[in-house]
């Protein structure tokens, strides 16, 4: 059943009738979430170059590149987003959080 990418998970389930179902699961580099993997359905996900990883096309995924290890951190030090991106920038030596593109537009 595997298509495309490697998938993040994989997961068998049983209805009460007994029919089993099969999925692939793909994760999101910047937040962790999972979605269930389906070519064709339409729904806009995205890529981020950097982290070299799916996206899950949630907005604040989509418009900054702060990897999750990375958010655990600032959450640990108590950082507010606004913060978290500024030690973002001072981490990686740049100035502006690199955005990611997505269809010619950029979120920033």
């Amino acid at each position: 059943m595997i298509q495309g990418d490697k998938p993040s998970g994989y997961g068998i389930f049983t209805n009460p009738d007994g029919k089993k179902r099969e999925i692939e699961t793909r994760m999101c580099v910047h937040c962790q979430m999972k979605w269930e993997y389906k070519p064709g359905s339409g729904i806009r996900r995205g890529y981020c170059r950097q982290c070299n990883g799916l996206l899950c096309g949630k907005m604040q995924c989509m418009k900054y590149c702060i990897p999750y290890i990375e958010k655990i951190e600032g959450i640990e030090k108590g950082l507010n987003f606004k913060e978290l991106i500024k030690s973002v920038e001072k981490k990686r030596n740049i100035v502006g959080v690199t955005t990611i593109k997505k269809e010619g537009k950029k979120y920033l």
